[in-house]
């Protein structure tokens, strides 16, 4: 993770990673849905610049919010951003919580974060967002809900062929040390990403055993080149998982 946290302490500033409360409209409703007592534990894993936390707390004020982020800069910023809202904030990835055992999370939501868990390949990459996605379920209250907000590209032919693309042709880049920026404003110098399909992504959160259900799908515009790519469609979509009596038992 040690690359990922580099490039995010380098690139924070970048208004790509800077949200727009709109596209957590799902999310909002989602909480607001399934919001029930005071004291909600609230994990944000990859809190960025707090923009969901921000918008949770207009919810209510009695969130136990804690926000993660493997990006020291990320933290600093959503410290200013969340100014006078009571949060919790701790660097480190999700593979490293540094969280009591004992401690369950009523919410737990992660955006964005699962397309940067980079692996040697593909394959190695998508072993690290099922391992990831196993210790935020063991992370979940016996009636905890798991949000996962992500990237998807759905491709034709094969769904994973542009993502697949995108993945190798990153890396061939940082091995070259090129810079695609003034390009392609998102691909900064060092970036990596390992989008999902859908399918996939479902697939992941199924192999918990618990209960997953996707809340949306938001397609964007893609600009002509990824369309070259076989790209499809490609846009954010939100999934839930809930442990059901069989996973809880399990954890």
């Amino acid at each position: 993770m040690s690359d990922t946290k580099s490039y995010f302490d380098k690139h924070a500033h970048i208004d790509t990673y800077h949200n727009d409360p709109k596209m957590y409209n799902m999310v909002i409703d989602l909480i607001k849905r399934n919001y029930v007592k005071r004291g909600t534990r609230f994990l944000d894993l990859g809190c960025g610049d707090g923009t969901l936390i921000k918008s949770a707390n207009s919810i209510s004020v009695d969130f136990q919010f804690i926000g993660t982020d493997v990006s020291y800069e990320m933290i600093k910023t959503a410290r200013h951003n969340l100014r006078g809202i009571s949060v919790e904030f701790i660097v480190c990835d999700g593979f490293n919580l540094p969280i009591r055992n004992e401690i369950k999370f009523d919410f737990i939501h992660s955006a964005y974060v699962l397309h940067h868990l980079i692996g040697p390949t593909k394959g190695k990459s998508l072993d690290l967002v099922n391992t990831l996605l196993g210790i935020l379920a063991r992370t979940l209250s016996d009636k905890g809900i798991l949000i996962i907000h992500e990237v998807y590209y759905d491709s034709y032919i094969i769904p994973s062929l542009t993502s697949t693309l995108v993945f190798y042709m990153l890396k061939f880049l940082n091995l070259l040390n090129l810079d695609m920026s003034p390009i392609i404003k998102e691909f900064q110098r060092g970036l990596e990403v390992n989008f999902m399909h859908t399918e996939e992504l479902k697939r992941s959160l199924g192999h918990l055993g618990g209960k997953v259900q996707m809340v949306g799908k938001d397609p964007w515009n893609m600009p002509k080149f990824r369309r070259l790519l076989l790209l499809k469609e490609q846009g954010s979509v939100t999934f839930t998982y809930e442990l059901n009596k069989e996973a809880a038992l399990k954890k």
